[in-house]
Formats: structure tokens, C-alpha cells, sequence
């Protein structure tokens, strides 16, 4: 598919799901091993930091309730799933996937903040619903709140690092062979 002359990857995510339009948004992603419970227990654990981080920028986020018609639909914003972060007028601000492997979980999830309303209409064929006021805030405050609350949730502190140059080169080298696979790209 092309946009305005650019040509728009199709990646598959090992987590698999729907879809999700990767522009004006912010994603995440944790590895972890050694939290206890059912899968919902661990995904809802997980995402405590979210709902604390958002909410010291005054954005309350509680999970959806939508049933299993969302599998009708390939894309991932279209509804919102008991695993999924919605705000007070059910607009969902955050959809987010997990794949267990060995012990460990992945989870990942992008957050909409200011998504291109036109190009989302034609890559999903849909209205597009604009994110509330309250979620278009600073991206590095946004970040600030969501860090500072993910140390405090996982009793962690974090120091960022610069990727050093052989990281950077597996990065492209990964990304070469992904994209050069005709599944990932439309």
C-alpha cells in the first residue's frame, strides 16, 4: 500500500493480534519472568504503571469491556478488549499484546497520541474517532510520567545508554531481513 507516495511495511508481530498503524503514537515493551497468576493477572499487573503514569498527567485509564466482536475487525483501535487501556469516555488509548515464552513474558503496546486521521482512514477504511484532549499532552513529559511510574511499579531505576555500534549493527541487520521477506511488506 502507498500513502501520499510513501510505501507503508506490513510487520508481523510475534505476539500476533490486529493491526496497529505505527504513526503519532509511543510504544512500549517489557520482558520480564517471575510474576505469578493468570495471564490477565500478569497483563493487568503489568500495566499498573501506565494507569499510574497517565494519571499523574490527570488522564484516568481503566481496562475496556468489550466482548470478542473485535475479531471481526483487523483493526486494533477499532474496539476495545478487557486488554486494553480506555479513558472515561471509552476512547482507547492503548491497545497492548503478550507472548509467553521459557518463563518470560513480552509485552508490548503502542499508545495513540496524535495519529494522522487521514492515513489511518485509508489504511482501515473507516472513520477514524480523534484521541481526546486530555492524551495530547507533552511527548517527553508523557515519557517523564510513564518512566518515573515504571520504576516506582517495578522497583526499578533505570539509566538510559546509548546503543553502542555492533548493537546498532544487529538493529539494521535485523531489520534488512525482516523487510526483505515478501510477508512483511504490501
Amino acid at each position: 500500500m502507498r500513502y501520499q507516495g510513501q510505501q507503508i511495511d506490513l510487520v508481523r508481530r510475534h505476539t500476533g493480534g490486529r493491526a496497529v498503524l505505527h504513526q503519532g503514537e509511543l510504544t512500549y515493551a517489557l520482558v520480564t519472568s517471575g510474576i505469578t497468576g493468570s495471564r490477565r493477572d500478569v497483563y493487568q499487573q503489568l500495566c499498573q504503571f501506565i494507569i499510574k503514569g497517565w494519571r499523574t498527567l490527570g488522564v484516568t485509564l481503566t481496562f475496556g469491556d468489550g466482548g470478542r466482536s473485535y475479531i471481526k475487525n483487523p483493526n486494533c483501535f477499532a474496539s476495545a478488549t478487557s486488554a486494553d487501556l480506555v479513558t472515561a469516555n471509552g476512547y482507547k488509548l492503548i491497545g497492548s499484546a503478550q507472548v509467553y515464552r521459557d518463563g518470560c513474558v513480552l509485552q508490548h503496546g503502542s499508545i495513540r497520541l496524535n495519529p494522522d486521521m487521514a492515513l489511518y482512514e485509508t489504511v482501515f477504511k473507516e472513520t477514524a474517532v480523534s484521541p481526546p484532549r486530555s492524551s495530547q499532552q507533552n511527548l517527553a513529559d508523557i515519557i517523564h510520567h510513564l518512566v518515573v511510574a515504571a520504576e516506582e511499579s517495578f522497583q526499578v531505576q533505570f539509566e538510559p545508554q546509548s546503543l553502542d555500534c555492533q548493537e546498532i549493527e544487529e538493529a539494521i541487520k535485523t531489520c534488512h531481513q525482516a523487510l526483505a521477506r515478501p510477508s512483511n511488506r504490501t
